[in-house]
């Protein structure tokens, strides 16, 4: 809110299959910010084949229709689970779909910038979020199953302040490169949790 114009917006449902859509949308478009796709772990994890069908055949259908309608530019989301080996299907997905973007860059001349979000919170969030999944566990349990150490660190960012950083990229110094977008502070699992437990 407050970045974009919203009386310029257009919404279109539909799926990243579907390359006619795709094509469509693509009309007259100079960036795209590719934020599509199974993003939960765990469902990702159980579910193989529709992760790579949405992750990595979805994203090639995008580079597609962006050679097609001469869009220079991709933005491409995901998260710092690329690195985890926690990651399963979602991080091959996305680590498979960032050497396509790559390729299709590199073949096609069009620039990239890759996004790594880190744990997100804020409104709106699904139900398996971390935060999210946390809090309405203590508040409908009064208790929490956890299975870490606790010692997990994690640098939490709001959305707002992602969505904020997420725009920032548009500019030129990120052309071609990777980002990073979390919060700036670190907090253990066992210290969240302890102070979740406080306010409520």
């Amino acid at each position: 809110k407050g970045l974009i114009n919203d009386k310029n917006l257009k919404f279109y449902k539909g799926n990243l299959l579907d390359k006619k859509l795709v094509n469509k949308i693509m009309k007259k478009v100079d960036i795209v910010f590719h934020l599509g796709g199974i993003a939960e772990i765990e469902y990702a994890r159980l579910n193989s084949n529709e992760t790579i069908e949405n992750n990595i055949m979805g994203t090639k259908n995008l580079l597609e229709c962006m050679v097609e309608q001469n869009v220079s530019r991709i933005i491409f989301g995901s998260t710092m689970y690329v690195y985890s080996d926690k990651g399963s299907f979602y991080k091959a997905s996305k680590q498979i779909s960032e050497i396509l973007i790559e390729t299709y860059a590199k073949e096609y001349n069009f620039h990239y910038t890759f996004l790594r979000y880190g744990s997100i919170y804020g409104p709106n969030s699904q139900k398996w979020n971390g935060l999210h999944k946390i809090i309405s566990e203590i508040i409908n349990t009064n208790k929490i199953k956890y299975s870490g150490s606790g010692d997990e660190v994690r640098d939490y960012i709001h959305v707002q302040d992602a969505i904020k950083l997420t725009y920032e990229t548009i500019k030129k110094e990120y052309i071609d490169k990777s980002v990073i977008i979390t919060g700036n502070q670190s907090i253990t699992s066992k210290k969240l949790l302890e102070l979740i437990f406080e306010i409520l």
